[in-house]
């Protein structure tokens, strides 16, 4: 299981890195943004769960959730982000 670093404190990944406590301590992470329809994130002490309910499909309109998204990750200054979908794989978005 891996998480690609996108920024110092933004990290990309699969559904099973949102699940695994030890990886998301380790990479200081207190925010889980969470882009899928069925996942649940667990409840872990320091760490807050934000759903974008979209589709895990290249065609998802992932723009209509860029804002308030965007500006949860900027207000996160407790610690590192994980953006995760359930694959962890970067698509090219459809806007």
């Amino acid at each position: 299981m891996a998480v690609s670093q996108i920024t110092p404190s933004l990290f990309l990944g699969g559904a099973e890195a949102a699940l695994n406590a030890p990886l998301l301590s380790l990479k200081g992470v207190t925010l889980v943004v969470n882009a899928t329809l069925s996942h649940a994130g667990p409840a872990l002490k320091g760490v807050e769960f934000v759903r974008v309910p979209v589709p895990d499909l290249p065609c998802a309109r992932l723009g209509d959730h860029f804002d308030r998204v965007a500006d949860r990750i900027h207000g996160n200054r407790a610690g590192s982000t994980l953006v995760h979908c359930l694959a962890g794989r970067a698509a090219r978005p459809r806007w």
